[in-house]
């Protein structure tokens, strides 16, 4: 069974002219349990859109997207939100970290959504991202990688079959953004949960062996407001 796996996937989205066009086309895609793909596409290609559609944020209007053998489209709203809390991490863009909490609790109020707060394993996923002194430091008070750390570590806080991470590294400097890369992927591997990463950094798309071109997959030609 596919971890992942997508059959006509559309969605829509108002242009400018008030008219309904296609933002996002995908006849397949497919992910293996365990499979570490990046998925290249310049800004404004729908990348972001094909995340957060696999993620169930953001409802297609016609397809199927499975996770795990479960279609999000039959799911009604809590049911998805319950499903993507179990199974899915999403390594966000911005990263999403609540500043008045500390880089622990930001981990442990990820896990309200799963089976709840386990601090022992919080406190694990952090030192492993080698952030063992940094647990009780406010977002402010880390660097921009040990940010995108504690974003990693509540992305795999409920074990989840599947990580999502949005252009991971674009906030990175290029030396620092490789070293992130690595222990992404290496922290994936040590919780068996597959990675689907969205780039448009060459050095990124370079680092993965499985590597697909957005452009190729989506059938889409109308991207309004230069949709993400």
């Amino acid at each position: 069974m596919n971890l992942l796996h997508i059959q006509g996937l559309k969605v829509t989205a108002r242009n400018p002219g008030g008219a309904n066009a296609t933002i996002l086309e995908v006849p397949e895609l497919r992910l293996d349990p365990g499979q570490q793909v990046c998925l290249a596409g310049r800004s404004g290609s729908g990348k972001t859109t094909l995340l957060n559609a696999i993620a169930g944020i953001r409802r297609a209007d016609e397809g199927r997207v499975e996770v795990a053998g479960k279609d999000l489209a039959q799911m009604g709203e809590s049911a998805r939100d319950r499903f993507r809390a179990l199974n899915i991490g999403y390594v966000f863009q911005t990263f999403h970290l609540l500043g008045g909490y500390s880089a622990l609790e930001n981990v442990l109020l990820g896990m309200l959504f799963g089976p709840g707060p386990d601090r022992a394993f919080g406190e694990q996923l952090l030192v492993e991202l080698g952030l063992g002194d940094r647990l009780h430091h406010r977002p402010h008070q880390l660097s921009v990688g040990q940010q995108q750390r504690v974003a990693l570590a509540r992305a795999l806080a409920n074990r989840p079959k599947l990580v999502l991470a949005d252009e991971p590294t674009g906030s990175l400097d290029p030396g620092s953004a490789l070293e992130a890369l690595g222990l992404m992927r290496q922290a994936c591997r040590d919780h068996g949960a597959g990675l689907l990463v969205v780039s448009h950094d060459q050095a990124v798309i370079a680092d993965f062996e499985h590597k697909l071109d957005l452009a190729e997959l989506n059938r889409a030609s109308t991207i309004p407001g230069g949709a993400q």
